[in-house]
């Protein structure tokens, strides 16, 4: 008996409690279009939530067109509640007339277009929402939109569309508070407000965006903007930002035999200093010294001037210098004319000018074999124009967003006969004229060039993304040298292989990584690179290479900086993968 009263115990402790009942009933007959809605109970938790489900039950109506849906009654009992509802009919558009002095041609169309339609609440609000955002751009942020003079004549509703546009506002100026050393000239230019403009709202809510875009300037506090009289001042708080950078990384690889001293490790280096705002006018100057190789070295300069008085265009210029000392000597610099966008985002018309001469000439190989080595005298000025975009959501460790880089030229290359092969003489026939070596190839003639990078980062849970990236990139052209083909493989480029030790004339590398992410600059990583590519051999024969690249590393923050390290493996379809042949590298970023 006593077990019996504690299992019944128990479950009527199990026992839930039977929730509040609203049941809809119609006053008239409901088209079938909303029948469902009608003697369909639904539970709610007590009778405190029946007028919040029957005011969302006519708001569900109206957006549907039913404008004449309205509670006729309610009655409430012990457990239920009957909501006596009038339903009608899905109403249309008769007019609505539109005032001819006030909107564009497009908006009156879109209103207008609306007659004969069921009426939508939602795609009215769409309507009004543009109409503001129309007149908050063109100079008047407390423009207002309604529907007046409003009737109904049977199932159709007419009404007069009244706009009130408020003053005209013209912005005064963009005052800048703060530590910051940055002229006012460059963040108006940057910005895109000039004074005495007329007041765009869709710039105001952007300044946030592209101040954070900056590498080297941030926002203290959110933007304000002061109205007084027609005018306003729109007031930025300014705080300086570390982003000038110094890195450089160290590469250990295994010496090959070619190098100075085979069977040692071979120690490379990369350094590069980036300095920004360094004169308050928001250039950009950048310097790097580079040597990969036990016999080549690679020095570059670039210095970025934006907004020349105070026009969108800015002046860009470039140096670079590789040296292989025992074949050849690579000079080109190039000048050009930047349009910015925001932040990274550019695009710019360049020329650059190419100089390429021979250091050593194995004499007695051409005197026996009759031809030309594959490096040789090269002019090539090139005209260009180069477009950057970048929508990541943090240039230094993003984790979501993209961006691409894609650059195309074109240039007219001159090979120049070498002296010391024009005046070379055979012995055995000193009748032959090694002038007429250069005869066989084209000395003059058009060469295209083009690049394109695009990457994007897919975000996904636990604090880690996924980045792609692909690189493509051909030259075109009859007979190219070696000092002409780019360089591919190292730390930045197809990771697994020497720096700059692969010469090709076309490349397609697709990347693929997996980050963990540690905090804003730290993460952990694994990567493949995968290249197809031709590979020069001579001056007319091209042969398919395939490489693959595979590794690991991390980057981490510390007070000194940012601190990495990859190690990975690389092979072509000619080799394959050797722990022996990994390659090392070591890298550091301060930045201040």
């Amino acid at each position: 008996m006593l077990r019996a009263i504690i299992i019944m115990i128990i479950s009527c402790s199990g026992i839930v409690r039977a929730q509040h009942v609203v049941l809809f009933k119609p006053t008239d007959k409901p088209e079938s279009a909303i029948k469902d809605y009608f003697n369909k109970p639904v539970q709610v938790s007590d009778t405190n939530a029946v007028e919040l489900t029957y005011n969302k039950l006519l708001a569900q109506l109206f957006s549907q067109g039913y404008v004449n849906a309205h509670i006729i009654s309610v009655e409430h009992k012990i457990d239920t509640s009957i909501i006596n509802l009038f339903a009608g009919s899905p109403v249309k558009w008769g007019k609505i007339n539109v005032p001819d002095d006030v909107l564009s041609s497009r908006d009156m169309a879109r209103f207008r277009s609306l007659s004969g339609k069921i009426i939508s609440i939602k795609e009215l609000d769409v309507l009004f929402n543009q109409l503001i955002t129309y007149y908050e751009n063109n100079g008047y942020p407390f423009a207002s939109v309604r529907l007046n003079s409003i009737t109904q004549e049977e199932n159709k509703l007419y009404a007069q569309l009244e706009v009130n546009t408020g003053k005209l506002i013209i912005i005064d100026s963009v005052a800048v508070t703060g530590d910051v050393l940055l002229t006012n000239r460059y963040i108006q230019n940057y910005l895109g407000i000039k004074n005495d403009a007329l007041y765009n709202e869709e710039f105001i809510r952007g300044i946030s965006r592209k101040i954070n875009e900056l590498p080297f300037i941030e926002l203290a506090k959110q933007p304000s903007v002061n109205f007084y009289a027609e005018r306003a001042i729109v007031t930025l708080y300014l705080k300086n930002k570390n982003a000038n950078r110094f890195d450089f990384i160290l590469g250990v690889l295994p010496n090959s035999t070619l190098q100075a001293t085979p069977g040692r490790l071979l120690i490379t280096g990369d350094v590069q200093l980036n300095l920004y705002n360094a004169l308050s006018f928001g250039e950009q100057v950048s310097v790097r010294f580079e040597k990969f190789q036990a016999r080549t070295t690679r020095a570059k300069a670039r210095i970025v001037y934006p907004y020349v008085l105070s026009s969108p265009f800015g002046l860009d210029a470039g140096f670079n210098l590789f040296v292989n000392d025992s074949i050849f000597r690579n000079l080109e610099y190039d000048f050009g004319v930047q349009y910015s966008y925001s932040g990274s985002n550019y695009i710019k018309g360049y020329y650059k000018r190419f100089e390429s001469r021979i250091i050593y000439v194995d004499t007695s190989l051409i005197l026996f074999t009759k031809k030309l080595p594959a490096t040789l005298d090269v002019n090539n000025s090139t005209y260009g124009v180069e477009y950057a975009l970048d929508k990541t959501d943090f240039r230094f460790n993003p984790r979501k967003g993209f961006g691409l880089i894609l650059n195309v030229a074109v240039g007219l290359r001159r090979i120049e006969p070498n002296n010391k092969i024009v005046n070379l003489t055979d012995p055995f026939n000193p009748e032959f004229s090694y002038r007429s070596l250069y005869d066989s190839i084209q000395n003059k003639g058009n060469q295209y060039r083009a690049t394109f990078r695009f990457y994007k980062y897919w975000p996904l849970a636990n604090h880690s993304a996924i980045k792609t990236q692909i690189d493509l990139g051909y030259i075109i052209g009859k007979d190219i040298v070696v000092g002409e083909l780019f360089r591919l493989g190292g730390n930045k480029f197809l990771r697994g292989f020497d720096e700059e030790s692969i010469l090709v004339s076309n490349y397609q590398i697709l990347n693929l990584e997996y980050r963990l992410l540690l905090d804003q600059y730290s993460f952990l990583s694994v990567f493949t690179d995968q290249g197809i590519m031709s590979r020069f051999t001579n001056l007319t024969d091209y042969t398919t290479i395939y490489t693959a690249g595979v590794g690991a590393g991390f980057t981490f923050q510390t007070k000194a900086g940012l601190f990495n390290l990859n190690y990975a493996l690389g092979r072509t379809n000619n080799s394959s993968f050797s722990f022996r042949a990994a390659k090392i590298h070591f890298g550091y970023i301060n930045i201040f």
